[in-house]
């Protein structure tokens, strides 16, 4: 039995208003309502993820996480495991990038890209933020 009760014709109903927003700023309430109820699903999710780690941790200190029927759920740790202003445990790591402003001026000068460059294929999406309340004094 689920307690979360999701009404999915409202959100099939805000979703198609909300796809309007290019044509009818009305629909901008629609879209605005479907942020709302996501960042309140996340908040909740994030607090979840800290609870089970909390009570993973009171079992014990090396928890790595928890293995269901229907979910996993993984403990880990991210970023950098030391800092070391000691040359002696520090190692360079370094990496080559295309200069996109050398290439389009090329590009733009002979008309084709250099030999050796090929133009990758980039996929573009829609980003939603909401806009931060501006305060004029």
């Amino acid at each position: 039995m689920s307690i979360v009760k999701l009404d999915r014709e409202k959100i099939e109903f805000l979703a198609t208003e909300a796809g309007k927003f290019v044509f009818k700023k009305e629909a901008e309430a629609s879209l605005v309502e479907l942020l709302d109820a996501i960042d309140f699903l996340q908040a909740t999710l994030e607090n979840v993820k800290e609870k089970i780690g909390e009570a993973g941790l009171t079992i014990s200190p090396d928890f790595k996480g928890v293995v269901g029927s229907a979910l996993n759920v993984t403990f880990t740790s991210t970023g950098d495991r030391y800092k070391s202003d000691n040359n002696l445990f520090n190692k360079l790591i370094s990496y080559t990038r295309a200069d996109s402003g050398k290439i389009d001026d090329y590009k733009q000068k002979e008309g084709q890209l250099p030999d050796g460059v090929i133009e990758n294929i980039r996929v573009k999406k829609i980003s939603i933020s909401r806009r931060k309340n501006e305060i004029t004094a």
